[in-house]
């Protein structure tokens, strides 16, 4: 068996399930970020805009997760158990981001939108790539 092959096989294929929960990613913070604006400026008013968050930032977790399971790593086995693994993570993770967005832009009064962008692009995405591909959806 060559193993040179299998380490180049194995390398494509990690680069395959990081484009596609990319794009899976991608996908959820892009319904998070329209639903957070559609509830903020239509419904809650800016002054809430903590509250459109946290409902934005649950659905695209949904849709994250749905997508997970058809798309990036393909897995209908136990779905209950990592539905449950994906919401606890994600459930705390949300926490965080919504509560560290919350305190920055009450402190520093700056635009919500781009912190939103920033926490939920920049800094949780690799940590949330790593933990849903070696522990939610192993």
């Amino acid at each position: 068996m060559n193993f040179a092959y299998v380490d180049r096989l194995t390398s494509v294929n990690k680069i395959k399930t990081f484009i596609k929960f990319s794009f899976s990613s991608g996908l959820g913070v892009f319904i998070n970020l329209l639903l957070t604006f559609i509830l903020t400026e239509g419904l809650f008013g800016k002054q809430h805009y903590f509250y459109a968050y946290t409902i934005g930032l649950a659905v695209g977790l949904l849709v994250q997760f749905i997508m997970h399971i058809k798309f990036t790593f393909k897995k209908s086995i136990n779905v209950r158990k990592k539905f449950w693994r994906f919401m606890s993570y994600s459930t705390m993770v949300t926490i965080i981001q919504a509560s560290t967005v919350k305190v920055i832009a009450d402190f520093f009064g700056v635009n919500y939108y781009m912190l939103i962008i920033a926490f939920v692009i920049c800094i949780f995405y690799i940590i949330n790539y790593i933990v849903n591909s070696k522990i939610v959806f192993k």
